[in-house]
């Protein structure tokens, strides 16, 4: 146990250093490995996202500041999607089957049932990873979201074309 959680916290603080570094070659070969199986059994990953700004947010069920983050995500997608803003909602606590019981109607962004890839173990929801439309990691912390950070980290990311 001691052993994941160490490793855990080491893989987080390699992608935000990559990040930081702005190095192309090791937040993106991490971040490319990222695969998502939609609800609706879409598979994809975040390298056929390319283009697009990517948000990627970790959150459960029983988490409070979760739940008053979902509704601002929401609107923000609305808001933005047609300028390539892609967000994938991601519930640590899926429940019954890793379906159904998380799904909520009133999120319009996607939601994936099921994300394979790099050695990603949660410490803290929630969690969000924003890529840039290179594929390059820009953002990664655990915390909510608030309408003043989603301006300054993700509106200059979709004004780039």
């Amino acid at each position: 146990m001691y052993r994941r959680a160490i490793k855990a916290i080491v893989t987080g603080f390699a992608l935000l250093m990559a990040a930081q570094a702005g190095s192309a070659t090791s937040s993106a070969d991490i971040i490319d490995r990222f695969r998502f199986t939609l609800a609706d059994g879409t598979n994809l990953t975040t390298a056929n996202l390319r283009g697009r700004v990517v948000m990627v947010n970790f959150w459960a069920t029983w988490c409070v500041p979760c739940r008053t983050e979902l509704p601002l995500l929401n609107r923000y997608y609305r808001a933005h999607r047609a300028e390539g803003l892609v967000i994938i909602g991601v519930a640590a606590d899926p429940g019954a089957g890793g379906r159904g019981q998380w799904l909520s109607p009133t999120i319009s962004y996607p939601q994936a049932a099921h994300v394979g890839g790099p050695d990603y173990r949660l410490m803290w929801v929630p969690m969000t990873y924003v890529i840039g439309r290179d594929g390059k990691l820009v953002y990664a912390k655990s915390g909510v979201f608030d309408q003043d950070k989603l301006d300054t980290i993700v509106g200059p990311l979709l004004k780039k074309r």
